[in-house]
């Protein structure tokens, strides 16, 4: 599978939105312009329409990414992970994922990864490899993680990368059920705010 093509971190339409310093120092696109951009592009995915995810699972955004094939969205809330992929995933949007990890890793506390790829129909395998060696990487940093998937290819894909992080201790688990999904998410997302309001 080819590497696909680089994602995009798209200027605003003039009159709409604006470039500037997420809130953890990543430079991000408001949605609005986003939304407008990738509307333009008949091969952009479609970002209108898609269900919310529950409430605190969008705080500290650190990564937009856009290409013409897919979008990568990542959140960071207290000891977690978020992520939104839709479309395609490449091996530049895995890249961007390892440049902006880092600053997830504050606490002594592993964190739990939570991934809404309902959406992700494809990926590039070097995307799939960097991401399952940077799981390795951080094995002892990182609890474990729960996808939402909607495609064949995309489970199988979880349960490829499943089996060599499973050596390491850790866990992939992978959902068709959304409430299912999350619910566990609600319950994580609960337990970090009440470990931020801890004395």
């Amino acid at each position: 599978m080819g590497s696909g093509t680089p994602f995009k971190s798209h200027p605003p339409p003039e009159g709409r939105g604006s470039v500037a310093p997420g809130p953890l120092g990543a430079p991000v696109t408001s949605i609005a312009s986003i939304a407008s951009t990738a509307s333009s592009s008949s091969n952009a995915p479609a970002l209108a329409g898609l269900t919310p995810l529950p409430a605190g699972a969008e705080q500290r955004r650190i990564a937009e990414l856009r290409s013409e094939r897919g979008s990568l969205d990542m959140f960071a809330p207290p000891h977690m992970l978020v992520t939104r992929a839709v479309g395609h995933l490449d091996t530049s949007m895995a890249e961007e994922w390892i440049r902006r990890s880092p600053r997830l890793f504050t606490s002594t506390r592993p964190i739990a990864i939570f991934n809404d790829w309902d959406l992700l129909e494809s990926y590039d395998s070097k995307a799939r490899t960097i991401l399952t060696e940077w799981v390795l990487d951080h094995r002892t940093k990182i609890e474990g993680a729960w996808f939402l998937t909607g495609s064949r290819m995309v489970a199988m894909g979880v349960a490829v990368a499943g089996a060599a992080t499973a050596i390491a201790g850790i866990t992939l688990n992978a959902s068709l059920n959304r409430p299912r999904w999350e619910t566990l998410l609600r319950e994580r997302l609960a337990e970090g705010d009440v470990m931020q309001t801890r004395p």
